[in-house]
């Protein structure tokens, strides 16, 4: 199992009919892994923090599965430093 990369991305907001959007970049070397594996969408998920998951690859019952974990993801990122 690979560590995952940790890569600090800009938001960039642009404006369209009056009404602000928001992007976010993805890192290239990402983006052609997932082209390579034929995945064309992501489901986004989001609270405190973002995550992303290829929306062909994973289940929502294991992004579920997952966000059960979501409390004590929180409770690390309220720690004072």
């Amino acid at each position: 199992m690979q560590v995952p990369k940790v890569e600090e991305r800009r938001i960039i907001c642009s404006w369209k009919n009056g009404y602000a959007q928001y992007s976010l970049t993805l890192p290239k070397k990402f983006v052609e892994s997932l082209k390579a594996k034929k995945v064309t969408s992501l489901y986004v998920i989001y609270n405190s923090v973002l995550i992303a998951f290829p929306a062909n690859i994973v289940s929502k019952d294991e992004l579920i599965a997952l966000l059960s974990l979501q409390n004590e993801l929180e409770k690390l990122l309220a720690k004072e430093v």
